[in-house]
């Protein structure tokens, strides 16, 4: 994947799915990621999980 380090994204990561897949290859790439979905514990978990990796930044918010 190409660096994203100019971009935002947004990913509703709700469980261990293809949602958090992408929002952690996102991180990864250098992207800044905002983690929205319904779960407080899903979201704070993956926006966790980025930031453990030191990969990109996030941001959880519930919807």
């Amino acid at each position: 994947m190409a660096k994203q380090t100019e971009h935002v994204h947004v990913c509703s990561p709700e469980g261990n799915g293809i949602g958090r897949g992408i929002a952690l290859a996102l991180a990864a790439a250098g992207a800044r990621v905002a983690v929205v979905g319904r779960t407080s514990s899903t979201i704070t978990a993956v926006a966790d999980e980025i930031a453990a990796r030191g990969a990109g930044r996030s941001h959880s918010s519930v919807t």
